[in-house]
């Protein structure tokens, strides 16, 4: 199969060429650029090659006149060519090396077109398939057909032609370097990649593009040609993607050569640096690397170098090799941590010894995470940025990926996430940096609560006289009311009461609430006024009683310990005689002894190990009828195999009023009676009140 990916050096092969033919200069930290001065004494040195299969297109200088048929016999024209490497060609190169899979682009500055080229190399690539006339090409609503125009338009910078993998192999050839008066010519050459942090788009054409502008930084990311050079020199594949004869071995590499070694001048390095997270193969372009710069001192502190970090977060530097560094990364204002592995160790510098080239001759990539500050805050953001479904958090940036839009130069989605998980909807699974169903859904959460008086505060539960209730719709969205109410909620310190996570301890069952009324005195107050919030659910009888008690405690912040035996209860009623505990040892079940993480993981952790015999026998006591009050229990003693409990809802003169699971699960509120006086089977003869003295 022929490959996509054929290399070549940028001038044509001739036999008997030294490396002192191309002296190079390489000011690249100035220019990022490289210019050679190439020997003509043998003439065919100064034919200019293609490096690789892609879209060549020229742009001339502002004081070239193009003629209507430039393949005339007028003198060449004088510009720059741009060849940007074939998509395919792309994909090759980053299977070949998976760390330089960018799409590359390679600059000749100032070279000069001759008709000859014109009529041959860019007529032929503008052929049509089987040769019969010419692609079709459209410029200004009128349709080139003729190599005079198509020609003339390649020579104005108005169309770009593709040069194909099977062209470069026959040997297709660029422009002649115009010989200076001693017969040699000049070169001046750029490689890089254009660049682009919207992922969606890709960069300006440079057929639309000012010429002066397509190589600006920070956009455009140049790379050193000898590092290019050695990279592919140093793999499997490099004899069969050197296009042509003499381009696996060449003069020119020669010269590269010579421009380094370990004890000098060093080899040209690739320090990069990413941000948190998993680190791809080949970088993509973050804008957050701008502000970014890499500094390398001595062990004794002493300065190095010192460079910013491009678009792509890549330096390259040339040291010589053994010496000890010590490496940081700055902003204008601060110094930022960094890591040698993504979930390594923080820390403020990195001393690295600088490596020698690998066994193949390949230069060693120096990679490090920089712990940038890449997220925003999106209940503060002006003008306010709404956040819906689909929306995603990468590489600094916001994303819309159905828009194909970048919503934010800062990541929005993740502090979002952190914002609810703070208000009390999910956990920290939920912060994913993606809005998914789930969050959709945890917004959703948050506006039906803030459709309503019900929130905890910094003291505990908010006095619905203070609150005002939002009245933005429930959809799912961030929008701006939304992110409104969200910064009020931050501002009032405010929690959901449906908070699934495990609360903060911030009180004890004996402190005073308001006047002399304790947390556990004031529990009656609450059941009477919030039974009716939880009970439309199914529950077994000991459930309905403890998702009470559990709202309770952890809306008003009070620590739980509930006693239990070890044992087994099967709830089919034909298999009660399976029951067994072991009586000699009382268990505790403390819900903040490092065992759970939530509050849904506490509640059914107690309600499937506390039944109804071990609240009424271990975690209650027993008030008599006239003591009776609402969140007071009735457990009823059925025998060694059955127990069951009620939870008193309302006492009004003599009547008491329970509602109760069932087995089968029951709705309490459909499942309740009165009671005029205490029961028979009740256990130790009257109701029973929770131990909230045992709890702290």
């Amino acid at each position: 199969m022929t490959l996509a990916l054929r290399v070549r050096a940028p001038f044509e092969s001739v036999p008997g060429s030294k490396a002192a033919d191309y002296g190079i200069t390489e000011p690249f930290d100035a220019t990022g650029r490289m210019t050679v001065v190439v020997n003509g004494s043998a003439p065919e040195r100064l034919l200019l090659q293609p490096v690789f299969p892609g879209f060549l297109t020229f742009k001339p200088a502002s004081s070239q006149t193009i003629p209507a048929d430039p393949r005339s016999g007028a003198a060449p024209i004088v510009g720059d060519l741009y060849l940007e490497l074939a998509p395919r060609a792309v994909e090759e190169l980053g299977k070949a090396e998976e760390t330089f899979g960018y799409a590359l682009t390679f600059v000749y500055y100032q070279v000069a077109l001759s008709g000859a080229f014109l009529a041959t190399t860019i007529v032929d690539a503008l052929k049509a398939t089987g040769g019969a006339g010419f692609v079709r090409v459209i410029e200004n609503s009128t349709t080139l057909r003729t190599p005079a125009q198509l020609t003339n338009a390649f020579a104005r910078g108005a169309i770009g032609v593709n040069l194909r993998p099977a062209m470069v192999a026959a040997g297709v050839t660029f422009p002649i370097l115009v010989p200076a008066g001693s017969g040699n010519g000049q070169a001046t050459l750029q490689l890089g990649v254009r660049t682009m942090t919207n992922p969606y788009t890709a960069p300006p054409s440079i057929v639309s593009a000012a010429g002066p502008t397509i190589t600006a930084a920070p956009e455009f990311v140049a790379f050193p040609i000898p590092l290019f050079y050695r990279l592919l020199r140093t793999l499997p594949q490099w004899s069969r993607i050197a296009a042509g004869s003499g381009h696996a071995s060449h003069a020119f590499y020669d010269a590269l050569d010579a421009l380094e070694d370990p004890v000098t001048n060093g080899y040209w390095r690739r320090l990069r640096v990413f941000l948190p997270g998993p680190r791809p193969k080949t970088a993509v372009a973050v804008k957050a690397f701008d502000a970014l710069t890499f500094r390398a001192r001595t062990t004794a502190g002493a300065p190095l170098w010192s460079a910013p970090v491009n678009r792509v977060g890549e330096v390259f530097v040339r040291q010589t090799d053994g010496l000890g560094c010590r490496i940081d990364v700055t902003t204008p204002t601060e110094t930022v941590l960094v890591s040698a592995a993504p979930d390594g160790p923080k820390v403020a510098q990195l001393d690295v010894q600088w490596p020698p080239l690998d066994a193949t001759g390949k230069p060693t990539l120096l990679d490090l995470t920089a712990h940038v500050a890449t997220v925003g805050d999106p209940l503060t953001v002006d003008p306010p940025i709404p956040l819906r479904l689909g929306t995603r958090d990468q590489a600094g940036l916001t994303l819309n990926p159905k828009a194909k839009a970048v919503v934010a130069e800062r990541e929005l989605v993740r502090p979002l996430q952190r914002a609810l998980v703070d208000f009390g909807f999910g956990t920290v699974e939920a912060v994913t940096g993606i809005f998914d169903a789930r969050t959709e859904g945890l917004v959703r959460a948050f506006q039906r609560d803030a459709r309503t008086t019900q929130r905890r505060d910094a003291v505990g539960l908010a006095d619905p006289a203070t609150v005002t209730p939002w009245t933005g719709a429930v959809n799912g969205q961030a929008d701006v009311p939304t992110l409104q109410e969200m910064l009020h909620w931050r501002s009032q310190a405010y929690r959901t009461v449906n908070s699934d996570q495990l609360w903060a301890v911030e009180h004890q069952w004996t402190d005073i609430m308001t006047g002399t009324t304790t947390y556990a005195t004031h529990y009656s107050t609450w059941v009477s006024a919030n039974v009716d919030r939880f009970n439309d659910t199914e529950y077994l009888c000991n459930w309905f009683p403890l998702r009470l008690l559990v709202e309770y405690a952890s809306m008003h912040g009070l620590r739980l310990r509930l006693r239990y035996w070890q044992g087994s209860a099967p709830t089919d009623p034909r298999l009660r005689e399976n029951r067994s505990w072991d009586y000699s040892t009382v268990l505790t079940h403390h819900s903040h002894d490092g065992s759970f993480n939530s509050k849904s993981a506490y509640y059914f952790k107690i309600r499937s190990t506390v039944t109804a015999r071990m609240i009424g026998e271990l975690n209650t006591a027993a008030v008599s009828r006239g003591q009776a009050q609402p969140g007071d229990l009735v457990a009823l003693d059925y025998g060694r195999y059955y127990w069951h409990m009620q939870q008193i809802v309302a006492v009004t003169g003599s009547r008491v009023s329970v509602q109760d699971g069932s087995t089968p699960k029951q709705i309490p509120r459909a499942n309740k009676s009165d009671l005029t006086a205490i029961p028979a089977k009740a256990y130790g003869g009257g109701y029973r009140r929770w131990r909230f003295g045992d709890f702290d």
